[in-house]
């Protein structure tokens, strides 16, 4: 399952922006079409190397939390847990921008019981 767009929040905050609201209501959607599949899910918050480590690493639990949270008001009721991990696995390492935007970002994680 790929997902080709990054859900977006406002600077060093877990405030989920306007504009990514669209796509969670389509992973919403795409989860309670295929519960009966998914059953269990988790959702990664990750950061860039701005910041310390410990901020980091809450910055991204909260990122995390808040996505739960939207989930669940979009009636998500598979069993969901999340996960900060900061700037510690990062999809570049390049400081640029570009390589910056790709490294703040939540996964979601299929997990297999």
């Amino acid at each position: 399952l790929t997902i080709d767009r990054h859900i977006n929040f406002a600077t060093d905050s877990d405030e989920i922006l306007a504009d990514s609201f669209e796509l969670i209501d389509h992973v919403a959607t795409l989860i309670n079409n295929h519960s009966d599949e998914i059953g269990h899910l988790k959702i990664i918050g990750h950061t860039d190397t701005d910041g310390g480590h410990d901020h980091n690493v809450d910055l991204s639990n909260r990122r995390a939390a808040a996505v739960e949270a939207a989930l669940r008001e979009r009636g998500v009721q598979i069993e969901l847990e999340h996960d900060g991990v900061g700037e510690s696995e990062p999809l570049c390492q390049e400081d640029t921008d570009e390589c910056h935007a790709q490294n703040r970002r939540v996964e979601f994680l299929i997990i297999v019981d």
